[in-house]
């Protein structure tokens, strides 16, 4: 049994943050699923959740009504906070203080009281782990950084798992969204295999990517952990990331100064691989939110045999899902092929041409609505660029683009189904 528990405790991640309901009401669910998982003596459960993120961009779209006019001055408030607690700094005290009186006192104290619940909740759920209650507990800290509340929360934490010794039933690191991908595939197949790395930019593993707060070698360690790979110097299974040689950035928030760094040497060193016959999963992190690989890759049909191409949110999204994916991969048989083939065209078409590059035609921001106009003009969009990849397909396969929508109707998330019949 897998359980969401942001969904169990608060009906979902988003309302992990919006929800109004009391410590004591979260508790007592939890109270409720202690009691169920007593009546199932033989049944494997495994959980997931996630430290409460602190947004930095005056968006109340998945957050607090407040969030919209003091959003960056809390999260700016918060870093300062914490960050003197640790270094001395006039002038950042001076910040500091300045913007105390701008942000209302009881916006401060409500999102702070969120913020403690959450926590709460956190160590309610860790201490169910010292209980027996789950074999396997994940935790992300979802679009986190290297000062904040949320990351003295994380540490205390990280003291808490420590201190109880459940380093080996309870796994904490920089993600969320694809937390679900990285539990479900370590329940079902929860043997470790071999994975060799595959760097575009070697150096660029030091680099602290944009909404982690660590260093990349260490979320691919974390993330390749959760899923059950161990790095190795020589393996058949390739993980290759394409990453930036510089800082990274978002593909949509810093567009006008995007620049793709040439990708031809890193292509050839995957078809390289691939021609020896080794298993290659491209995971495309040179910004966040959003791929810039997927039109080098269509160039040329290798693009058929990959295991893998993922450029989904942030780079822990990405690694996570990607290595989940691999897995999976390595542990099917030729009848799912057809399945993988699907999802391989979706994650070029959703991460590569819709979120790396249509998306930024389309919108001025990412939030703001979209029109039935929108929708459709899309579909032809979608449907020119399809009959080129069909090119590269086995003649008994169609290219269908099955179902288009916008769940929350903005152009963030998109809903994006293929078929080959």
């Amino acid at each position: 049994m897998i359980l969401a528990l942001d969904t169990w405790i608060y009906g979902g991640l988003i309302f992990s943050r919006k929800s109004r309901d009391s410590f004591e009401v979260c508790l007592e669910r939890l109270s409720l699923l202690e009691h169920l998982v007593q009546q199932f003596k033989t049944v494997q459960f495994y959980g997931f959740a996630t430290l409460m993120r602190l947004s930095n961009s005056n968006d109340a779209t998945e957050e607090q009504a407040y969030w919209a006019d003091y959003g960056a001055w809390i999260y700016r408030y918060s870093y300062l906070e914490h960050f003197l607690s640790v270094h001395s700094d006039p002038t950042l005290e001076r910040e500091w203080l300045e913007l105390q009186p701008k942000i209302p006192s009881i916006y401060r104290e409500d999102y702070r009281q969120l913020r403690e619940r959450n926590f709460r909740v956190l160590e309610s759920l860790l201490t169910l782990v010292t209980k027996g209650i789950f074999c396997l507990l994940y935790l992300g800290h979802d679009d986190s950084g290297q000062w904040g509340w949320n990351v003295q929360e994380r540490l205390s934490l990280k003291t808490f798992i420590i201190q109880k010794q459940l380093q080996t039933c309870v796994l904490m690191y920089p993600g969320a969204d694809e937390l679900a991908c990285t539990l479900t595939i370590k329940a079902l197949l929860p043997s470790t295999l071999p994975l060799q790395i595959l760097h575009a930019i070697p150096h660029s593993e030091q680099h602290i990517t944009l909404y982690e707060g660590i260093p990349l070698k260490d979320t691919l360690a974390y993330q390749a952990k959760a899923v059950g790979f161990e790095l190795t110097h020589r393996s058949n299974n390739i993980f290759a990331i394409y990453s930036p040689p510089f800082k990274q950035q978002d593909c949509f928030l810093e567009r006008e100064s995007v620049l793709d760094n040439a990708p031809t040497p890193f292509i050839n060193q995957v078809k390289e691989h691939l021609s020896q016959k080794q298993v290659v999963t491209i995971a495309d992190i040179h910004y966040a939110n959003g791929g810039i690989l997927w039109q080098s890759l269509l160039e040329d049909p290798f693009w058929i045999q990959l295991a893998g191409y993922t450029a989904w949110n942030t780079t822990g999204n990405t690694l996570g899902m990607a290595l989940a994916w691999l897995k999976a991969y390595l542990n099917s048989s030729p009848a799912t092929y057809l399945a993988h083939l699907t999802f391989l065209l979706e994650r070029l078409a959703d991460d590569g041409l819709y979120q790396g590059y249509l998306r930024q035609k389309l919108c001025e921001h990412y939030s703001q609505p979209v029109t039935e106009q929108t929708v459709e003009e899309l579909k032809q969009l979608f449907h020119h660029y399809f009959e080129r990849w069909a090119q590269d397909l086995p003649s008994s396969l169609t290219l269908h683009l099955k179902h288009l929508s916008f769940p929350w109707n903005r152009f963030f998330e998109i809903d994006l189904q293929l078929s080959l019949p």
